[in-house]
């Protein structure tokens, strides 16, 4: 009895494990986080529609060409706690790059947020290979070439 409450108590930790780590896309397709953080230099851009300071950011980051000068760097925009239709419908009305349309990635739960320790939005956290080695609330060229040594 003892053998199958441990089993059952394990299947579910796993089961959690790989849900929780579970990102969506805009069409509801899935990724695992492992999958975007698998890059040697990534950044992950923790957003919500709701946010004034995010709106301001996403905006910036839609007109800036910063990006297109980085090519070695990957760059993921990850929603917290909003649904598809609601990004859908903010991203249009702003008439946001199809470029950053197809980064944008959904933490419906906000279990990725809170694993990386984002306490506020908008939050930029710099990995490299996986680790975290930076985070900040606003982003500029300057820091880019600095963490990553570009």
């Amino acid at each position: 009895m003892k053998k199958i409450f441990f089993i059952s108590v394990c299947l579910v930790f796993i089961l959690f494990k790989s849900w929780a780590n579970t990102l969506y896309t805009l069409e509801g397709k899935t990724i695992s986080l492992d999958t975007l953080t698998a890059h040697r230099r990534t950044i992950l851009f923790f957003w919500n529609t709701r946010c004034p300071y995010c709106q301001t950011e996403i905006k910036r980051l839609n007109k800036s060409l910063l990006f297109d000068k980085y090519t070695n760097i990957e760059f993921f925009y990850i929603d917290i706690g909003e649904n598809a239709r609601t990004i859908n419908t903010y991203i249009n009305a702003i008439n946001l790059s199809k470029k950053i349309k197809d980064r944008i990635f959904l933490d419906r739960s906000g279990y990725i947020a809170q694993m990386y320790d984002v306490i506020g939005i908008p939050t930029y956290i710099f990995l490299k290979d996986g680790k975290i080695v930076y985070r900040t609330f606003y982003l500029d060229q300057k820091q880019i070439e600095e963490i990553f040594n570009e």
